[in-house]
Order: C-alpha cells, then sequence, then structure tokens
C-alpha cells in the first residue's frame, strides 16, 4: 500500500492584510527616508529661526510650536531607536558627555536657583534643543546633514529677503513685534519692531528673526554651508552660488560688526586647515603649529594697541555699544555666588522679576550678558564654567583634526579630503569668536552646532562610503 504525501493549501490572508515584500519595504524605507530628511531641514530651520515665532506669535505660540515639532520628532525618531533593522544601533559610547554634564549641572541648580519658572521654562528649551541636535547626528549622514543644515538655512534666508520685501511693499512701515506686550515700555524704541521697514530706505534689515545681529550670523553660517556644499557637489553648483549671493547680500546689509569679526575668524582658520592639509609630514605641522601661535599672539597685540581705531574702522564704540557695563554689572553679582552661580536661564526671560528691571538697553530689558563665558559664570558658577570650556575645547579638538586629517580606515592613506570636513572647524569658530560680545553659543542654534557636530564628529570620524556608511 502506497501513501501520497498531502497536497499544501494555499495559505490564506486575513482580509486587509498586505504582504511585506521587499519592493513594499523598500518603497516604505524611501518613503521614511524623505520624511526624515524633511523634517531635519525643518528643525534646522525653526531653532536657527526660534525668535522669529516668538516674534510673530508671543512666548505661547512659539512655545507650542516647538512642543510639536519635539513630539514630531519623538514619533520619527523613536522607531528607530527600537528597531535596529531601520537604523543602526545608537552610539551610546559616543554622546558628547561633557555637553550633557553641562546640561545635568544647570539642571541641579533648581535647587538653589534665584529664578525657579526662568529655569524651568529655559531648561526645557535647552532639553528640546538637545534632543535635536542628538536626533540630527544619530539619524543623518554627514552628506544629509549639511543638506539638512543647506535646506533649513534656505529657508531662513530665503523668507527673510521676502518677508523685508514684504514690509517695504506692502505694509510700507515698521511692523511691531508680538512678544514684547508684557514689558512694553516706550513704544518709540525701534528694538522693539520686528521690522523697521529699511530695505528699500538703506539701514540694517533684521529678517524674520527680527535681529540684525542674529541675521547676520545665520548668514555666515549660511554662507559657509553653501559653500561647502559648492566645494562637495558638482551637479548643485549654480544653486548654491545663487544661495551664497543672497546670503551675503543681507548679511551686508546687516551691518553686524560681531559677524565680521566672525567671518574673518573662520576665514583664518580655513586658511590653516588648507596650509595643514598640504603638509605631510609631522614636522611640518608643528612649523605650522609655531607660525599660527606667532600670528595669534601678533593679531591680540595689534588688536589691543589700535582698539579705538578698529572699533571705529567697525562703526561701533570702544566699550562694545555699552557691553563693558552689562559685563562689570553681570560680574559684581555672579561673585556673590562664585562656585554655583544664581540659576540656569539661557536666555534672561524678560519678564522674570529678577530681570525685568534689572539691565535695560533704553526702555528693554537684556536678555543675556552679551559674552557666554561671563553669562555661565553668573547662571553656574566657575563649576559651569569648567564644564562649557571642556565641552567647548573637546569639539574644537576634533574639529580640527576632523578637518585637517586624510579620512582613512584602511592601509591607503592619499584618499582626498572632502571639503564638508572643514565645515565644523569653520563653525566652531565662528561660535568661538561670537562668544566673546554675545551669548548665543551657550543658547538656541549655537547650541544645536556643538550637540550635533560634537555628536556626529565622535559617532562618524570618518566621511566616506566605509566611513560613514548611510
Amino acid at each position: 500500500m502506497t501513501t501520497t504525501a498531502p497536497v499544501p493549501l494555499p495559505r490564506t490572508r486575513a482580509r486587509g492584510t498586505v504582504d511585506a515584500s521587499p519592493a513594499v519595504t523598500a518603497v516604505g524605507a524611501a518613503g521614511s527616508t524623505v520624511l526624515l530628511r524633511a523634517h531635519a531641514a525643518v528643525v534646522v530651520f525653526a531653532i536657527f529661526c526660534a525668535p522669529a515665532f516668538d516674534r510673530a506669535a508671543g512666548t505661547t505660540g512659539a512655545a507650542l510650536v516647538f512642543i510639536t515639532l519635539a513630539l514630531i520628532t519623538a514619533v520619527l525618531w523613536i522607531p528607530r531607536l527600537v528597531r535596529p533593522g531601520l537604523a543602526p544601533v545608537f552610539p551610546w559610547r559616543r554622546l558628547p558627555w561633557i555637553a550633557l554634564a553641562y546640561l545635568a549641572w544647570g539642571a541641579m541648580s533648581a535647587l538653589w536657583t534665584a529664578w525657579l519658572p526662568s529655569t524651568l521654562l529655559t531648561f526645557g528649551g535647552m532639553i528640546v534643543i538637545t534632543m535635536h541636535g542628538l536626533f540630527l547626528a544619530s539619524t543623518l549622514s554627514w552628506r544629509e546633514l549639511v543638506q539638512a543644515f543647506s535646506r533649513g538655512l534656505q529657508a531662513a534666508v530665503g523668507l527673510s529677503l521676502v518677508f523685508e520685501l514684504f514690509v517695504s511693499l506692502v505694509v510700507r512701515a515698521p511692523l511691531p513685534s508680538a512678544s514684547w506686550g508684557p514689558v512694553l515700555v516706550d513704544p518709540e524704541d525701534p528694538k522693539l519692531y520686528w521690522s523697521q521697514n529699511l530695505l528699500l530706505n538703506g539701514g540694517r534689515i533684521q529678517g524674520i528673526v527680527g535681529n540684525a545681529n542674529l541675521l547676520a550670523m545665520i548668514c555666515l553660517v549660511a554662507m559657509l554651508v553653501f559653500a561647502v556644499r559648492f566645494a562637495d557637489d558638482a551637479r548643485g553648483r549654480v544653486r548654491m552660488a545663487g544661495w551664497f549671493v543672497i546670503a551675503a547680500y543681507l548679511f551686508i546689509r546687516c551691518d553686524s560688526a560681531t559677524a565680521w569679526v566672525c567671518a574673518f575668524g573662520a576665514l583664518l582658520v580655513l586658511v590653516a586647515v588648507l596650509a595643514m592639509r598640504r603638509v605631510h609630514v609631522p614636522a611640518g605641522r608643528g612649523s605650522l603649529y609655531a607660525l599660527f601661535l606667532s600670528i595669534g599672539g601678533a593679531l591680540v597685540v595689534v588688536c589691543l594697541l589700535f582698539r579705538d581705531e578698529l572699533f571705529a574702522a567697525l562703526g561701533r564704540s570702544s566699550d562694545l555699544t555699552g557691553r563693558r557695563d552689562i559685563w562689570r554689572e553681570v560680574l559684581a553679582r555672579a561673585s556673590e555666588h562664585p562656585l554655583d552661580g544664581w540659576g540656569f536661564a539661557s536666555p534672561w526671560v524678560p519678564w522674570d522679576p529678577g530681570f525685568r528691571s534689572w539691565i535695560l538697553e533704553r526702555t528693554i530689558p537684556v536678555m543675556q550678558a552679551h559674552n557666554m563665558w561671563v553669562d555661565v559664570f553668573f547662571q553656574l558658577g566657575a563649576i559651569g564654567v569648567f564644564f562649557i570650556g571642556i565641552t567647548y575645547a573637546a569639539f574644537t579638538w576634533r574639529a580640527w583634526f576632523f578637518a585637517i586629517d586624510r579620512p582613512r580606515w584602511d592601509a591607503r592613506a592619499d584618499r582626498p579630503y572632502r571639503a564638508l570636513s572643514v565645515l565644523p572647524a569653520l563653525i566652531v569658530a565662528v561660535l568661538l569668536v561670537q562668544g566673546l560680545t554675545e551669548s548665543n553659543p551657550i543658547m538656541l542654534w549655537g547650541w544645536l552646532c556643538v550637540i550635533t557636530l560634537a555628536f556626529k564628529i565622535k559617532s562618524a570620524p570618518l566621511v566616506g562610503e566605509q566611513g560613514d556608511p548611510r
């Protein structure tokens, strides 16, 4: 008696289910990647242009925007963290731990802060920015990251030009800001206006961020990013050249002395990087380091000896537009709590009783110490200065060698340099120079750059197919 094997019945599929075929999976992954890249550009734009939301909708409206943005980021990011097949394992060991230690010390300051509501509010904002920095660095390749910065800054630059044209051609009058209602003292103060309608009338323009100095810094970073993409991507050079011209025009119209000095600092770093890339022996690099130190010392001496002439050339007073008085006042108060500071507040909340009537520029409460080191010392004392100093020292060290060393992951030592590898060094130079007269390097877009680039360099120190495979 012979038996026959049973014929397998065809599998039935529940109604409404879809086969997870490779083609469908590939399409889904591609759609997810496109959405991720688009959201990354939105994140960059929103954080660089954060004051625009405050100017347009007030603090409450701006807070709602960033809470929504954080929720969207969590929805896009968390599945990639818990599904290793969708993205590489999160590099926990490569996190920028010193920067996170600075944040932890800021959180601890809530135990002794003199302005608890301001501490909680601004620290919450720093957590959101830090989360977005980690998100960008961990989900994007180097190429995608630079593209996200490029697209976000294109939006910032383009909308600033359109906004100023709208004010000049349609409104035809200074446009007031919605954010200064609670502290409005003198409605004639020009700083209370979102735009002063100066694009076609001559004068310093403010863009969508409502501040000429901030717009100038955005344009400067944009020019650096556009230049890097111009050098790296032959297909998009005409487009990048066009955006560079627009950013350069707005940069000039902002007439920011700080931004001009930052641009000069970035230029010096670029020259130094290019010189180091041409040297192939350790002894040659040592000679260049000695030369750089000599030139740096000479520049410091010249700046000290001809300080008044330099400020006059920049169109600024020798007291840095009142900043010396601000530093003197802040340092005097900081000396009362030199070790732990008065409590985290970046920026200073203008309606908080501790800041509302303390230091005023005309009629407006000052929102920062106009020096990141003075500001950190005031808020978090000498311990905070230690943490932020180590954070920037580590970032600078890694960015420098990321820029001057060839990408190498095997025996081959002649791979070409990538233009984008110089970008972190240029940005850290801009932040360090800006930090002498502004506090932005410890908040908002400055902190986003620190977290994103520091984490990315640690987690993907090589640019190329093997070093950065995504």
